[in-house]
């Protein structure tokens, strides 16, 4: 799981494999990091309140069972503070949508395009995730992304669905709506709680 996603946060691991807390540290702590599977955790000081998130990736003995197990090389996260925020958060709601996704690639890309995550949802569909975490950029820059995508739908008839997440859902909403040209369906959800529940229920649906 730290392969697929790169890195993950201690309560991210807890919420995929343990049971609790407890659990989660002595596995870490007695099994993969004295045998060099895992790192040592890196601490991610949050501005809300000042606490530290430990934050886990893959050392040498951890990189080969990856490659191991799945065929793939271990492509180790950007170990700094302007990405891993965004990438544990990319994580988070792919941990809160597993039950909807079937499989994902992180920063997968497609000509112009890059999404953070490039989703295969279990009812067959080819999912596009793009999490505006910053929350900084323009309504043009937003609407060059869009525009790409639908340049890639038009050419390529994929992906079959794109799903933004953002606390700004509304007003993203009402730009894209305003330039839309193509048939592409595009969701638009909070990254809170609820609208995460909401989400995964539609899918689930519609699968």
């Amino acid at each position: 799981a730290i392969g697929k996603h790169k890195a993950l946060s201690q309560q991210q691991i807890q919420n995929l494999f343990f049971p609790s807390y407890q659990t989660c540290q002595r596995r870490l702590r007695e099994q993969l990091i004295p045998y060099d599977y895992v790192s040592k955790p890196f601490y991610l000081h949050t501005e809300q309140d000042g606490s530290r998130i430990p934050v886990y990736r893959l050392e040498k003995a951890g990189k080969a069972l990856y490659k191991e197990l799945t065929g793939r090389k271990y492509y180790r996260s950007r170990w700094n503070l302007n990405y891993l925020p965004h990438l544990l958060e990319t994580n988070r709601i792919l941990i809160e949508l597993s039950e909807v996704v079937s499989d994902f690639v992180l920063e997968r890309r497609y000509g112009t395009v890059q999404a953070d995550a490039w989703c295969w949802l279990k009812d067959g569909r080819e999912t596009a995730f793009e999490i505006d975490l910053s929350e900084w950029e323009r309504k043009d820059e937003i609407l060059r992304q869009f525009a790409n995508y639908e340049k890639m739908y038009m050419g390529e008839n994929k992906p079959d669905l794109l799903v933004w997440f953002s606390g700004r859902r509304k007003r993203l909403h009402q730009w894209y709506t305003e330039a839309a040209s193509t048939p592409l369906q595009v969701i638009f959800c909070g990254r809170d709680d609820e609208q995460l529940e909401r989400l995964r229920d539609k899918l689930a649906r519609a699968a």
